[in-house]
C-alpha cells in the first residue's frame, strides 16, 4: 500500500465516532506534547536509510518523494491533524504544511498546532504563511522564538535595523539562540551605521563561545571576517579568515574562508589553500582559472544583507548540534529571500530537492548558482546527476562531449590547469552515466577524454576496467584495474572486482584469493566480498570453506539471488542435497537475471 492509500484510510477512520476519539488522544498537548521546538523535532524521528543520524521533520534528507494526495472524503480537524502528522513521518514536508493549515480551519488555534504548522511553512520557504503565523504566537502570548525568524526578511528588505534588534530580542529565549540573536545585533548595528557598537557585540559572542566550548566558534570567526571586510579593514579580516581556517579544514570552511583571503587580494593564498585543501570535484576550477586570468566578476565584497544571510545559513551549516542543523533548509530558504545569489544556500535546497525527487525545484536552485562562483563545478556534477535521474543522459551527455572535446581553436595543451582538471572530472561523471545505464561502449570514450586532459585516478581506471571487461577488452580490462590498485591498494572495489572475475574464470586463483581477502578485510559488512570469497574457495575446490564463505555473505545480503545460487552450488559438492536445491529454487524465486535461469532450472531437476 502506498502513502496515498494510507493516508486515505487514516482519514476514513478518524471520521468515525472511533477515529474521532483516537485523532483527540493522540493530540492532547497536556499528555503526549511538549510545547518546545526540541520535542516537536524529535517527535517525528526515524532511523536514516544508512542506520546513522536520525531523520525527522526538519531532516536533511527527505525519505519520500511520494505526493500526498487529499482523500475524496469529507474533511475534518481529525483527518487533516493525522494526514498531517504522516506527512511529517513520511517527511513530505509540502504536504504537512497543507494538511497543519486545513487543521487550523476546522479546528481551535492550539500553541502545539501553530507550532507543527509554523515549523513545516519554514521548512519549505512559506515565509508569508509562517509569518501569519507568527502573528498568532503574539496574539495568543506564546513564547516562540523561533517565530521571529521569518520576518527576518522583511526587515532586512526595508533596512529597518530597529525592527531587526527587536527581532533578535524575540529570538533569544534560551542560550541555544544567543549566538543567533548576538550576530544579528551586530550586523543591525552595523546598518545603523555603529561600528563600535556592533565590534561589542561580536566580541562578546567571541568571549561566549570561548567560556562555554561552543561548537560555533568558526561562524563567529567567519562573521568576523565579513564584518571587518564590509567595514575595509583588511588587516581584521584577514586575520579573522585565517583563523577560521587554522580552527577546521572543513570544505565549506576552506571555500568561504578561501574566497575571503581571494578578495582581499591573497589570491595565491587562496589558490593554494584550494588546490591543497580540497578534493579535485569540490576546488573551485573555474573560478581559479578566471582568477589567473583577472576575469573574474566575483571578487567585490558582500553587501551587508548577504552577509546577514550567511549568517543565518551558517548558524545551520556548521552547527554541530542536530537543534540548529535541523534547521538547515529552513534557514536557506530564508537566507536567499535575503540575498538570493547565496549559492551555498541553493546548493544545499537543490540536493535537498533532488533527494527528494522534485526535480523542478532542484534544477532551479541549481540554476542560480554563478558560474564563477566557488561551488560551480558542484553545480555541473550535480546538473548532470539530475538529467540522469530524469532519464536525460543521453541529451545531457552529447551536450558534454561537444563541450569538452578539444576544438583547432582550444587544444588541450593550451587550457589552464585548474580547466583541464574540470574537464577531465567532467568526463569521467560522464563516462560514469554512460556505464551506469548499460552503456560502456559510449562510456569508454569519455574515459577517453578523462585521460587526455590528464586525470590520473584510480577511480578512473576502476570504471575503464569495468567497463573494458563489460566489452570483452579482457587484456586492458586486466591493466586498467591493475593501475587502480597500484594508485589506491586499498580500493575494495578493484580488489573483489578484479578478484571475483578471475575466480568466476577459473584464472589465476592464488592471486584471486589474495586480492578478495583484502577486499573482505577492508569491508567486512559487505555481503558481496564474502560471495567472491566463497567462489573462489568453491573455484579451488575447497567446499568446506566455500560453505562458510557462503553462508556469511547469505546473512550478510540475504536477498541476492546470485549468493544464494553460489551457496546451493557450494552445499551440493559437500553432500548437503536438499540444501542445495531450496538455495537454487530461492534464487529463482528472488528473480535471478533471465540468462541464468535454464541453468537452475536444470540444477534443480538433475543437480550438478
Amino acid at each position: 500500500m502506498n502513502a496515498s492509500s494510507i493516508l486515505g484510510s487514516l482519514k476514513k477512520v478518524v471520521l468515525t465516532r472511533q477515529g474521532a476519539f483516537l485523532a483527540n488522544l493522540l493530540y492532547v498537548p497536556s499528555l503526549l506534547f511538549v510545547p518546545s521546538l526540541l520535542f516537536l523535532v524529535s517527535a517525528c524521528q526515524t532511523t536514516s536509510p544508512e542506520g546513522g543520524v536520525p531523520t525527522n521533520a526538519l531532516s536533511l534528507v527527505p525519505t519520500s518523494s511520494q505526493t500526498i494526495q487529499e482523500p475524496s472524503a469529507t474533511p475534518s480537524f481529525a483527518g487533516q491533524f493525522l494526514a498531517a502528522r504522516y506527512a511529517q513521518q513520511i517527511q513530505d514536508n509540502a504536504a504537512a504544511s497543507s494538511f497543519f493549515s486545513n487543521a487550523l480551519r476546522f479546528g481551535q488555534a492550539d500553541e502545539v498546532l501553530l507550532k507543527y504548522s509554523f515549523i513545516n511553512h519554514y521548512q519549505n520557504g512559506n515565509l508569508a504563511e509562517a509569518i501569519r503565523l507568527a502573528r498568532d504566537f503574539e496574539r495568543l502570548n506564546i513564547d516562540f522564538g523561533l517565530a521571529a525568524e521569518p520576518a527576518i526578511a522583511k526587515a532586512v528588505q526595508d533596512e529597518d535595523w530597529q525592527a531587526l534588534i527587536a527581532l533578535s530580542e524575540k529570538i533569544e529565549v534560551s542560550d541555544d539562540f544567543y549566538l543567533l540573536a548576538g550576530g544579528l545585533r551586530a550586523l543591525a548595528y552595523i546598518g545603523l551605521g555603529e561600528p563600535e557598537t556592533a565590534l561589542g557585540f561580536l566580541h562578546e559572542l567571541e568571549r561566549f563561545v570561548e567560556v562555554s566550548d561552543s561548537a560555533q566558534e568558526t561562524v563567529i570567526l567567519l562573521l568576523g571576517g565579513y564584518i571587518f571586510e564590509y567595514l575595509e579593514n583588511n588587516e581584521e579580516a584577514i586575520r579573522y579568515f585565517r583563523q577560521v581556517l587554522a580552527k577546521s579544514q572543513d570544505e565549506y570552511i576552506v571555500l568561504s574562508a578561501g574566497a575571503g583571503l581571494w578578495r582581499q587580494g591573497k589570491s595565491l593564498q587562496a589558490e593554494n589553500l584550494w588546490l591543497t585543501g580540497l578534493s579535485a570535484d569540490a576546488a573551485p576550477l573555474t573560478l581559479i582559472a578566471k582568477m589567473r586570468a583577472n576575469s573574474s566578476t566575483a571578487s567585490h565584497a558582500p553587501q551587508l544583507n548577504k552577509i546577514i544571510a550567511q549568517f543565518l545559513f551558517d548558524t545551520s551549516w556548521l552547527s554541530a548540534d542536530s537543534y540548529h542543523k535541523n534547521l538547515t533548509i529552513a534557514r536557506a530558504h530564508l537566507a536567499i529571500s535575503i540575498s538570493p545569489d547565496l549559492d551555498a544556500a541553493h546548493m544545499a535546497l537543490a540536493k535537498w530537492y533532488l533527494d527528494a525527487n522534485n526535480i523542478s525545484r532542484a534544477a532551479m536552485h541549481l540554476n542560480k548558482i554563478d558560474e564563477d562562483a566557488p561551488l560551480s563545478l558542484q553545480r555541473r556534477l550535480l546538473q548532470l546527476a539530475l538529467a540522469e535521474e530524469t532519464g536525460k543522459t543521453a541529451d545531457a551527455l552529447a551536450s558534454l562531449k561537444t563541450e569538452l572535446t578539444p576544438d583547432n581553436e582550444v587544444s588541450g595543451d593550451q587550457l589552464a590547469t585548474p580547466i583541464k582538471i574540470e574537464r577531465s572530472l567532467l568526463a569521467h561523471a560522464g563516462g560514469d552515466m554512460w556505464r551506469r545505464s548499460g552503456a560502456c561502449i559510449k562510456a569508454l570514450p569519455f574515459y577517453q577524454l578523462a585521460l587526455d586532459y590528464g586525470l590520473n585516478s584510480y577511480r578512473l581506471y576502476r570504471s575503464m576496467g569495468i567497463c573494458f571487461e563489460q566489452t570483452e577488452k579482457h587484456a586492458q580490462a586486466e591493466q586498467a584495474l591493475l593501475t587502480a590498485i597500484e594508485l589506491n591498494p586499498n580500493d575494495a572495489i578493484s580488489l573483489n572486482y578484479l578478484g571475483y572475475w578471475w575466480a568466476d574464470e577459473g584464472r589465476h586463483l592464488k592471486k584471486a584469493i589474495t586480492l578478495i581477502k583484502k577486499a573482505v578485510r577492508l569491508q567486512p559488512r559487505s555481503g558481496y566480498y564474502a560471495d567472491s570469497l566463497g567462489w573462489v574457495y568453491y573455484r579451488q575446490g575447497a567446499f568446506d570453506e566455500a560453505v562458510e564463505w557462503l553462508e556469511k555473505a547469505i546473512q550478510l545480503t540475504p536477498t541476492d539471488a546470485i549468493i544464494s545460487e553460489h551457496l546451493g552450488d557450494a552445499y551440493w559438492q559437500t553432500g548437503r542435497l536438499t540444501e542445495a536445491r531450496f538455495k537454487w529454487q530461492h534464487a529463482l524465486d528472488m528473480g535471478i537475471e533471465e540468462a541464468r535461469v535454464p541453468a537452475l532450472q536444470d540444477k534443480l531437476a538433475n543437480g550438478l
